[in-house]
C-alpha cells in the first residue's frame, strides 16, 4: 500500500464518452525477497483509456466506467522480472461537476493482481464545451404578425391601431429561432 499521483489530460468525444491520457507514480511497497533481502518497489503508470459516463457530463453527479490498457513500470534494487507488458484494465467512478467547470472524481481502478489504485481527483475542463440542443419545432413561418395597439402621436389621432411584425432571431441562418 502507497500514496502516489497520477496526471491525465482527457477530450471529451461526446455528451457520454471522453478518452484519456494519463501517467504518474503510484508509490512505493516493502518486500522481503525469498533470499530475505529487504528493498523498495517503486511502481509507475501510464496508459490510455475511454471514459464513459452514463448519465452524460452535466452539473451533477454522474457515474463513469472506465476501460483502457496501461503500462506498469516496476524499478527495485532487489533483482526483479517484468512479466506484463501492455494490460487492460477497467475501473468504476463517481463524479461531480460543479458550475463552474471544477469537478470532483472518486474511482477504484483495477489495473492487475498487484496494482489497484483507489483516487480523489480535482479536475478542471478548458475550452468550450457544445451546448446541449434539443429539438425544437420550427415555427410555420419564420415571422408572426400580432395587431397591437400603440398610442398615436398627437399628428395622428385618427390612427389608433398600428400593424407591428415581429421576426424571431435566427443568428445561425437554420430556419429554426434563438428563442427556446
Amino acid at each position: 500500500t502507497g500514496i502516489g499521483i497520477k496526471s491525465m489530460m482527457g477530450y471529451e468525444v461526446t455528451h457520454h464518452v471522453a478518452v484519456e491520457v494519463f501517467g504518474g507514480s503510484l508509490g512505493a511497497s516493502s518486500l522481503v525477497n525469498d533470499s530475505q533481502e529487504r528493498g523498495e518497489v517503486d511502481y509507475s503508470i501510464y496508459g490510455l483509456s475511454g471514459v464513459f459516463n452514463i448519465e452524460g457530463w452535466q452539473h451533477g453527479f454522474s457515474p463513469l466506467l472506465r476501460l483502457g490498457a496501461n503500462k506498469i513500470s516496476i524499478g527495485s534494487s532487489l533483482p526483479h522480472e517484468n512479466e506484463n507488458d501492455w494490460l487492460f484494465f477497467g475501473g468504476l467512478g463517481l463524479e461531480y461537476e460543479f458550475r463552474s467547470r471544477v469537478a470532483l472524481r472518486a474511482e477504484y481502478e483495477y489495473f492487475s493482481e498487484n496494482t489497484q489504485l483507489v483516487s480523489l481527483s480535482l479536475l478542471t475542463y478548458f475550452g468550450g464545451k457544445k451546448a446541449k440542443s434539443y429539438p425544437v419545432p420550427p415555427p410555420e413561418s419564420g415571422a408572426f404578425s400580432e395587431d397591437v395597439s400603440i398610442p398615436a402621436p398627437a399628428s395622428q389621432k385618427n390612427q389608433s391601431t398600428n400593424r407591428v411584425e415581429i421576426t424571431a432571431p435566427d443568428s445561425d441562418g437554420d430556419g429554426i429561432n434563438d428563442i427556446h
